[in-house]
């Protein structure tokens, strides 16, 4: 179980907070839009 901390690379970190933050901006800019209806 060593190795799979090994292998999480900062990018990968970069990558998982800016999609978290840019569904979150999708969110909040229009809930009434199709975009959060269909992504969830």
């Amino acid at each position: 179980m060593t190795q799979g901390t090994a292998s999480l690379k900062p990018e990968d970190t970069v990558s998982a907070v800016t999609d978290l933050i840019t569904k979150l901006n999708l969110e909040s800019m229009g809930k009434s839009s199709t975009w959060s209806n269909g992504s969830l």
